[in-house]
């Protein structure tokens, strides 16, 4: 996993690592499930890993990678993901739209710093 985080996604470049990056998503994904079927969403929205779960979400949908991902597999991959990127949100700025894009605006003006970590941990 740390290999993958890595070499994801190079600051400032619009190429991605589309096998890395799955695996990645992948994970996620499965966290997310896990926690959407046990009904404690809230842990998982209060733990590390739904931070980054969070991050690694709203950049690949940024980018469009996640649209990508869901075309090249004609699929829609990644909806329990996509849940918990809703709850997490909803829980950090509430429900008004204005607020939420206002959140993922500021996500998104420290996203090349994010990267440069990932490549340098």
């Amino acid at each position: 996993m740390i290999q993958a985080r890595q070499a994801v996604h190079a600051p400032g470049s619009e190429e991605w690592d589309h096998s890395r990056l799955e695996g990645i998503l992948e994970f996620f994904e499965k966290l997310s499930s896990m926690f959407k079927l046990s009904g404690d969403m809230p842990f998982i929205y209060q733990s590390t890993l739904g931070w980054y779960a969070a991050q690694y979400f709203l950049f690949a949908r940024e980018h469009g990678q996640i649209k990508h991902l869901r075309a090249l597999w004609k699929d829609h991959l990644y909806q329990d993901l996509e849940d918990l990127y809703a709850f997490y949100l909803v829980s950090e700025v509430g429900r008004s739209q204005k607020a939420q894009r206002a959140w993922e605006v500021k996500r998104l003006t420290i996203e090349a710093q994010f990267w440069e970590q990932k490549r340098n941990s």
